[in-house]
């Protein structure tokens, strides 16, 4: 039996519009606008506490009348909460922001990141950003390729360095491409496949013969498990489609990132 999918915000599986993410999991769109606005909020709240425990009408109020919401204790116990609320928030954006389909809305902070630790030096010929006038922040495992944007992907590069790395094409900008990556939308295509019971047509690349093949595939799910034996044997970077292949009539599996031309069968 197939395991339902929850959003790791609200912990349903239902709710509305979803995100698809990059792991094939999802977040729905108004848990993940909350994540984005939460903590500013969390940040004026704080604010405003700290402004009302130091104030002194706060403290010449609290000697005359008793308010409970005005006491000192009340109030850190409410800023104890809302400091824990906001690292609780930070780490779920994190985790979910490594799987975002397109550049996450934290990029920066994970551009600023990879400079520091790259000590503003281009990791593979040496440059500084003073030299190219900037760098760029390069996924090791493209984004095509369901890379993500966790830091160990991520690799500070010069300009000539970046442009090699993609055989050649010119960016336009220090920061990201302008191609969005086909990579989020195999994987809706795919489930929506699943859950209509639909085939879908693709070509697919064959590692050993050099060549695409086009390919008739009944799905079946979507996975990282590698079975030998029908027993788990590995747990792998890549994601994998399995279903009937019409070609070869027999169940296979096929790499996300070797399909081009995914669409459903009418």
């Amino acid at each position: 039996m197939r395991k339902i999918q929850k959003c790791p915000a609200c912990r349903k599986a239902k709710g509305g519009k979803r995100i698809t993410l990059i792991n094939a999991k999802f977040v729905h769109e108004n848990c993940a606008e909350f994540l984005e606005n939460r903590p500013n909020e969390i940040s004026r709240e704080m604010n405003y506490l700290y402004i009302k425990k130091n104030s002194l009408i706060n403290k010449i109020k609290s000697i005359f009348s008793f308010n409970l919401e005005n006491s000192t204790e009340f109030i850190e116990a409410k800023l104890t909460l809302l400091s824990h609320e906001s690292q609780k928030i930070q780490n779920l954006r994190k985790k979910i922001y490594h799987f975002w389909p397109d550049y996450p809305p934290d990029w920066e902070e994970r551009r600023q990141e990879a400079l520091e630790k790259a000590e503003e030096q281009c990791e593979d010929c040496g440059e500084s950003k003073d030299y190219y006038g900037f760098l760029h922040v390069h996924h090791i495992k493209f984004r095509g390729r369901g890379g993500n944007h966790k830091p160990s992907n991520l690799m500070v590069l010069c300009h000539n360095c970046h442009e090699e790395k993609h055989g050649g094409i010119t960016f336009g900008d220090n920061k990201k491409t302008y191609r969005p990556s086909a990579y989020p939308e195999r994987i809706k295509t795919i489930k929506k496949a699943i859950k209509l019971k639909k085939i879908v047509n693709f070509t697919y690349y064959k590692v050993k013969e050099k060549r695409f093949m086009k390919r008739k595939v009944k799905p079946h799910k979507l996975t990282k498990e590698i079975l030998v034996d029908g027993k788990i044997k590995y747990i792998v970077d890549n994601l994998y489609l399995v279903g009937y292949c019409f070609l070869r009539e027999d169940r296979r599996t096929f790499r996300l990132d070797r399909m081009k031309g995914l669409k459903i069968e009418k």
